[in-house]
């Protein structure tokens, strides 16, 4: 499939999924609305919060950008607190949990990460995962 159709089938609103690359009902370039957080407050966020997805990424990542709006949209549907830790400046989070690639999320269960998962993934695959750590 052409990028020029792929690209025409998201502005008209159909939802595609590859294994390789996930574009559901959202734009490549759509404005961030997931809260970041720095290491200040990580700790206190994990603790305070039972359920809690962690995208760990960049701002120069393509494919976290790609990532965000979809897992904000999982994390919503299930209600999820899901927030977004930048590892360009908290090299102590990206230290803690031994961060080799990104995107990387960490589905987090009363303060303990119960399973996580490296690269692009699609809506079904996260919804799945929900399903299975948070009983959602």
């Amino acid at each position: 499939m052409g990028w020029f159709l792929i690209l025409k089938l998201v502005l008209e609103g159909i939802s595609i999924d590859f294994p390789w690359l996930a574009f559901e009902d959202t734009f490549l370039l759509t404005d961030e609305i997931m809260r970041s957080v720095e290491e200040k407050e990580y700790n206190e966020v994990i603790s305070n919060t039972d359920n809690v997805i962690v995208q760990l990424s960049a701002d120069w990542c393509g494919p976290c950008r790609v990532l965000t709006p979809i897992l904000e949209s999982v994390a919503n549907k299930k209600g999820i607190d899901v927030v977004k830790v930048n590892i360009d400046s908290n090299p102590a989070i990206v230290a803690k949990y031994s961060v080799r690639s990104i995107p990387r999320i960490l589905f987090i269960k009363k303060g303990e990460v119960v399973t996580d998962m490296t690269g692009n993934q699609g809506r079904q695959k996260l919804e799945e995962v929900c399903k299975e750590v948070y009983e959602c």
